[in-house]
């Protein structure tokens, strides 16, 4: 007798520790599917935060092609510009040269006149 109840003590036991066994089990299995859950939720969110990134850098891309392009674009409206008021100053200094030759001229044709008056009158 005493042997049949330290048997089903025993079992008892046993049972105690197959049913805590199976509770830990349990658990290990629902820790494994949350850290399993956790896991695609951090993949996802790198997933995210790569994409996010990409648009950035593809937006600081854009931006930066846009405004070499607009300082391209000044640096041709200021050469422009320039390019303008140098050909309008060599047409101005063509003008006063062309002025300043017939003035010349005009000059050397009254020295002329005056020299053959002067020559007249000597002899």
């Amino acid at each position: 007798m005493i042997q049949e109840r330290e048997r089903k003590q025993a079992k008892q036991k046993i049972a105690i520790v197959e049913e805590k066994l199976q509770k830990k089990d349990h658990q290990v299995a629902e820790i494994l599917n949350q850290l399993d859950e956790l896991k695609k939720e951090k993949q996802d969110e790198l997933l995210n935060m790569r994409i996010e990134y990409d648009a950035k850098l593809l937006s600081l891309r854009k931006q930066n092609q846009k405004t070499a392009q607009q300082k391209g674009q000044a640096n041709a409206a200021n050469h422009e510009i320039f390019r303008k008021k140098w050909q309008h100053m060599k047409a101005e200094s063509e003008r006063e040269i062309s002025a300043l030759k017939r003035t010349i001229t005009d000059l050397q044709k009254k020295i002329d006149m005056q020299g053959m008056s002067t020559k007249r009158r000597k002899f």
